[in-house]
């Protein structure tokens, strides 16, 4: 059986992957173009998989729509990713990092969390724009519920997200857009993580955060004892040894 694959997402070892797809149009995402460019690869793994082929007659047309769905970055469930093993050694692994939990459909929830409870072993990490969602299940204690946003906290989000959670809790804030006001720093007391990271790809819209805007963070997450992870994206903008820490 094949392996999880390493991460290049320097805050986790692998990378777990069993649906792709998103229903929100983020104009900086990579991974809808990740899945468009390698639509026809990615279904055919799946084909293959599901139907033990090994010619590949007659597949392309018979895969059509798997292809078509990919291409429009509509959710989809995976088998041959979820069928992937994971690592023996205790490990930082990265769930769903081509899509977001908010728009999977519930039996593919169940599925994974089943299958997550088998390694005790391993911290999972999860990331929603809509955190609100993960009330809708049951998450070990060693998953890590993440929200992500670019620019400003939502403050009702933040104090349901927050509290009387058992699993601890990630800010992740990337691609950072702006700077911070003090409202919504003050927010980040209720987090027992924050990873910062700055967009990639050569977009001409693309937004550089400042250095000062990282520096407000990074204060305030010291501020409340909180570890901090500065993504490599940013090593240039901050211009020293980068605060890369991780949750216990």
């Amino acid at each position: 059986m094949t392996l999880i694959s390493r991460t290049k997402i320097e805050y986790g070892d692998y990378i777990f992957n069993p649906v792709i797809g998103c229903l929100r149009k983020c104009p900086y995402c990579w991974a809808r173009g990740f899945a468009r460019r390698f639509a026809k690869i990615i279904a055919n793994k799946e084909y293959r998989f599901k139907n033990n082929i090994v010619s590949m007659d007659g597949i392309l047309l018979e895969l059509a729509p798997l292809i078509n769905q990919l291409k429009h970055f509509k959710p989809t469930f995976l088998e041959h990713n979820f069928a992937k093993e994971f690592p023996k050694k205790p490990s930082m692994i990265l769930v769903g990092f081509m899509t977001d939990i908010n728009y999977w459909e519930k039996e593919w929830m169940k599925r994974v969390l089943d299958k997550i409870k088998q390694y005790q072993q391993h911290k999972f990490v999860f990331l929603s724009k809509e955190p609100l969602v993960t009330f809708d299940y049951i998450f070990p204690y060693n998953c890590i519920l993440g929200y992500t946003i670019t620019d400003k906290l939502n403050r009702n989000i933040v104090r349901d997200f927050c509290r009387n959670r058992s699993n601890k809790t990630l800010l992740n804030i990337e691609p950072m857009h702006n700077k911070f006001v003090k409202i919504d720093l003050k927010l980040m007391k209720y987090f027992d993580w924050i990873v910062v990271g700055a967009e990639t790809g050569n977009c001409l819209s693309k937004i550089i955060p400042k250095r000062e805007w990282i520096e407000s963070i990074v204060n305030q997450a010291r501020q409340y004892n909180i570890p901090i992870f500065l993504k490599d994206n940013l090593k240039e903008i901050w211009g020293g040894k980068l605060i890369q820490e991780k949750i216990k």
